[in-house]
């Protein structure tokens, strides 16, 4: 209803993409890295890495116990901000303000929920009404799986969404004219994910800066589409990046993966694979690691079941995507 806290969040909510704490730069070897004065645990280097990791200062460490509350307390400070009185001088980027973010997921021409990317488990064909339900929030996640499972496409459906409802855009987004043509088609910002990662096949000619996250690719489409409209998605499956619509995973866990590619985009989308679709919840310690990882826009997605775990996200900083448990109605639209 028009009076439930989901449909009013956008109106007490802070701006979601803060800074990181500090924005100095230090060089360490041919690379530059943008120190965090929060940063809450030291990520190892990798064997394969042909690069030495840029150091770090000011290295807090916590138990994993820790990290939640930890989290909680760090980003009620950042709120203690004053206030912006015009957004209208702020990147479109910035002016996103979400809580809840509801997911519309397109599969064969309908709107589908799956369990852990597998599953179907529940299945739509009328858009009109959950367009309209959804027209109050935002911002709302469109992912095309067709695309990203590389079995096809949705793309006038998507032209229709875009035009009826401020979406980030998602689903085998593999060049800069992608994100270019949905930019165009009326998407807010378009989400990256699986191009972003992986080894190349034969050596390159020149070598690149992190074997694994194509980085160069990364920063190219910064130059071509503009950080504001970037949404990079990191998603793990057993604790790795997963990638080719969670059937494949690179040899990476999230942490390094957005700590590298942060200077690249305005948010990150993380979806805990593991329990996307289950409603059986969102690890929040995998969340507040995640938090105290980037200054960037950080949304969360996979198993969130009710409000009380929204505003535990929401307390930390970050933002929730749902799918099931709007479409199930334990999450009211």
């Amino acid at each position: 209803s028009a009076s439930s806290p989901l449909c009013n969040a956008s109106s007490s909510l802070e701006l979601r993409n803060r800074p990181a704490p500090h924005r100095g730069t230090l060089r360490h070897g041919s690379l530059e890295h943008r120190p965090r004065l929060c940063r809450l645990f030291s990520l190892q280097l990798q064997p394969w890495s042909s690069h030495p990791r840029p150091a770090h200062t000011g290295l807090l460490l916590y138990p994993l116990d820790q990290l939640h509350k930890l989290g909680h307390g760090v980003h009620a400070q950042q709120r203690q901000k004053p206030p912006i009185e015009s957004e209208s001088l702020l990147a479109p980027a910035l002016k996103i303000k979400a809580m809840l973010i509801p997911s519309i997921d397109l599969m064969g021409g309908r709107i589908v929920q799956l369990v852990q990317g597998e599953k179907l488990a529940l299945s739509f064909d009328d858009f009109e009404y959950w367009l309209e339900r959804f027209s109050k929030y935002p911002l709302v996640q469109l992912i095309d799986l067709d695309a990203a499972m590389r079995q096809g496409e949705n793309a006038a459906l998507i032209t229709m969404i875009c035009r009826r409802l401020p979406c980030q855009v998602g689903g085998g987004l593999r060049t800069a004219e992608d994100g270019r043509r949905l930019l165009d088609a009326g998407a807010r910002r378009v989400i990256y994910g699986s191009s972003l990662f992986g080894a190349d096949p034969e050596p390159a000619a020149t070598p690149r800066r992190h074997k694994l996250i194509r980085l160069e690719f990364a920063e190219a489409l910064k130059h071509s589409l503009g950080e504001d409209s970037l949404c990079f998605a990191v998603d793990t499956k057993a604790g790795k990046v997963a990638v080719r619509g969670w059937k494949e995973h690179v040899d990476l866990g999230p942490e390094e993966a957005v700590t590298w590619l942060e200077d690249f985009c305005a948010a990150f989308l993380y979806t805990h694979v593991d329990t996307e679709g289950t409603m059986q919840g969102f690890p929040l310690d995998v969340a507040a690691i995640l938090r105290a990882t980037t200054g960037r826009q950080l949304i969360v997605a996979g198993g969130i079941r009710g409000m009380d775990e929204v505003k535990a996200l929401d307390a930390m900083g970050v933002d929730a995507v749902a799918g099931m448990a709007v479409y199930s109605g334990a999450l009211p639209a």
